[in-house]
């Protein structure tokens, strides 16, 4: 995922704000570009793209190669301020903590636990599970919900359930393979 900051765009939760067009190698195609005005208190912008499986820093280099890899039209009326630098988008860091989400929240009222279901302290979480309204697959309550996984996708067209990795600290876990469905630009 990319995420980029913005301004100008007066509108709540996920908006296709225009598009990017994007040569993975097999032909310039265009992706959305879909703004979240509030994740975790930031303003984000997502490409609707999803990269091939790579290490992590093969996956950090592809989205910072995107600021010139891409061409990007946005939606009359829209305005936005950013500098063209994309990057993958943020998790927690921390000490695991032997908590999987469906315990509650920590002493504050808060799931700030570096991993597990249900967490929306990460752009990746707050994504999934906020604005898309998907469902981990252990709930709060320690239940299994059936319809559980990536079911909700709004505009995005690109995302596959099985490819994110996003509840640890990335560069704690280097050697592990990730995939991410859309750069995050900030």
């Amino acid at each position: 995922m990319v995420l980029l900051m913005m301004t100008g765009v007066a509108q709540a939760t996920l908006t296709t704000i225009g598009t990017a067009t994007y040569n993975d190698g097999t032909g310039a195609k265009d992706y959305n570009l879909i703004w979240d005005d509030d994740n975790n208190g930031n303003s984000v912008v997502w490409l609707d793209y999803t990269n091939a499986r790579a290490s992590w820093q093969a996956q950090r280099s592809w989205a910072l190669s995107l600021g010139t890899a891409l061409s990007v039209t946005l939606n009359a009326g829209v305005s936005v301020t950013w500098d063209s630098s994309w990057r993958l988008p943020n998790t927690v860091d921390g000490v695991g903590i032997g908590k999987y989400g469906y315990e509650g929240p920590d002493e504050n009222g808060n799931y700030d636990y570096t991993y597990g279901y249900n967490l929306t302290n990460s752009e990746m979480g707050h994504l999934y599970y906020e604005e898309l309204g998907n469902l981990g697959k252990v709930d709060t309550d320690g239940s299994y919900p059936s319809d559980y996984g990536l079911k909700n996708t709004g505009d995005f067209n690109n995302l596959v359930a099985s490819w994110y990795c996003w509840p640890f600290a990335a560069d704690k876990f280097q050697s592990l393979r990730y995939r991410y469905p859309v750069p995050s630009y900030c």
